[in-house]
């Protein structure tokens, strides 16, 4: 159980557990469907498990929505000149995917919760893809201290099965930077799926750090490099960090972040932040790719990079979905400084309506 499910489990009120209801009914139905296709057959044991691990998942992801909603669609509303330049720049794919976001958190903003469930998940697309998704997942390639499989990183490999099969070769025998390590699922999928030369995760949450070695130790990595640093803009040391497990972030108040960072707690650590340009230099490493997934601080840490993209044009797979400055800013910010790179925006996720929203980049051969 991580940390948002602890602070739910403590105060459930009456229409958090109507909702709770509501989303195992939704998935009972969807099995059912599921179930009619003589193809789809699962164990009973399996089908309890993945129910399990879905209703989960929806209750974590989806039922900050309608918060979020109204935040990200408000910036929206206020910006539309410069959100309607942003979509007419993208290629086919990301307009379609950027606009289904926007449509799908609008409706979320003037609806309640279980209107929003039903209106997101109403055909069980979304439902019987993660079916599949749980049900083909091969846990004994990925071994995890948790059972936390995120879709994003096991399924979609957080975007590279979109990169050109040149660009691909190109990430062949590199460096790999994972900024937002977390327990090292990302890193152990970089070096099961792919062929890096090390693997450095960035992970200054102690906790979340010392589950990297049992991650490493599970599946006998022996490229993943954990480093106990954040990365930002410049090294700064005893910068305030928010240590609430899956949700960790550096505190800064330059960036509006989603209402997930209002969950009170205490849990206030101090933590070492340097700048990628440094650790790259002062290590002698050769950059294939940068993935960032940093809460809201993701912006801040690229401006840590700008030498290391200019010198190597790695492969960037970075998050952009915690506040909506950044889903429309990073990319704005990156074709400026970097002119040339290719820019897809995906959705990795079927849970909620933006969650796990990378910007995959590339520069072409």
């Amino acid at each position: 159980m991580n940390e948002l499910e602890k602070k739910k489990e403590g105060k459930e009120s009456k229409e958090y557990i109507v909702v709770k209801k509501f989303i195992k009914k939704l998935i009972d139905d969807a099995f059912s469907d599921y179930n009619k296709d003589s193809n789809n057959f699962l164990e009973k044991k399996k089908e309890k498990e993945i129910k399990k691990q879905l209703l989960s998942d929806i209750r974590i992801y989806f039922t900050v929505m309608g918060e979020y909603a109204q935040e990200f669609i408000d910036y929206v509303s206020k910006n539309q000149n410069e959100i309607k330049t942003f979509i007419s720049q993208l290629e086919p794919e990301s307009k379609k995917e950027v606009e289904t976001i926007i449509n799908n958190l609008d409706y979320c903003k003037d609806h309640n919760l279980i209107e929003s469930l039903k209106y997101f998940f109403k055909d069980n697309i979304r439902i019987f893809r993660a079916i599949n998704y749980y049900s083909s997942l091969d846990k004994e390639r990925y071994k995890l201290p948790f059972n936390l499989y995120d879709q994003s990183v096991f399924e979609h490999k957080h975007g590279l099965g979109l990169l050109p099969d040149d660009i691909l070769k190109f990430l062949d025998n590199k460096d790999f930077i994972d900024c937002g390590a977390y327990f090292g699922d990302s890193a152990l999928m970089f070096e099961k799926d792919y062929n890096p030369c090390k693997i450095y995760s960035f992970e200054p949450n102690p906790e979340s750090y010392n589950f990297i070695f049992e991650t490493i130790k599970l599946n006998n990595l022996q490229k993943v490099i954990p480093v106990k640093k954040g990365v930002g803009k410049k090294d700064k040391k005893n910068k305030k960090f928010i240590n609430i497990g899956q949700l960790s972030a550096v505190y800064s108040s330059e960036y509006q972040r989603s209402p997930l960072e209002r969950i009170k707690d205490n849990s206030i650590l101090s933590i070492d932040i340097t700048t990628i340009d440094k650790f790259v230099s002062k290590n002698n490493i050769q950059v294939g790719l940068i993935k960032m997934d940093l809460e809201g601080y993701e912006l801040n840490a690229l401006k840590g990079a700008e030498k290391v993209i200019k010198k190597f044009k790695p492969v960037l797979v970075i998050s952009i979905y915690h506040n909506a400055e950044q889903f429309f800013g990073i990319k704005k910010y990156l074709d400026n400084l970097f002119p040339g790179y290719y820019f897809k925006i995906k959705h990795l996720f079927d849970f909620n309506p933006i969650s796990e929203t990378y910007l995959i980049g590339w520069y072409p051969n």
